[in-house]
C-alpha cells in the first residue's frame, strides 16, 4: 500500500504557505499547533501496512513533521505578537481530539 503523503505533498504545502505574507496580521493572533507523536498515530491504517508501506510512512510522517516545525517557527518570526500553542500526541482537529486543552488555550487568549 502506498502512503499519500511524500517529498511532493510538504512541496506543494511549502510553496503554498510561502505565498502568504504573515506580516501582515496586525490582530491578536491565537496558533494552535497538534503534534503528532509518530507515523503510527498519523496513518489510522498502520497495521495494514506491510514493511515497505510502513518505511514509506516512516519517512513520510519525518518529512510532515520537519515541515510543521519549519512552519511554525515561521509564523512565530512573522506574527511575533501571537500567542502559539502546541498540543503533543493532537491531530489535526484539535478541538475534537483535544477539547479541553484546545478550551483552555481559547478562553486564555480570550480573557487576555
Amino acid at each position: 500500500m502506498r502512503i499519500p503523503f511524500g517529498d511532493a505533498s510538504v512541496n506543494f504545502s511549502e510553496a503554498l504557505y510561502s505565498q502568504v505574507d504573515l506580516r501582515q496580521v496586525r490582530a491578536p493572533t491565537l496558533a494552535i499547533y497538534a503534534l503528532l507523536p509518530s507515523a503510527e498515530a498519523m496513518f489510522p491504517y498502520w497495521a495494514t501496512l506491510d514493511s515497505a508501506g510502513r518505511t514509506q510512512g516512516k519517512q513520510s510522517f519525518a518529512s510532515v513533521t520537519a515541515l510543521h516545525e519549519r512552519l511554525r517557527s515561521q509564523f512565530q518570526q512573522a506574527v511575533p505578537h501571537a500567542r502559539v500553542v502546541s498540543i503533543p500526541g493532537a491531530r489535526h482537529y484539535v478541538f475534537l481530539t483535544d477539547p479541553a486543552e484546545t478550551e483552555h488555550a481559547m478562553l486564555e487568549f480570550l480573557l487576555r
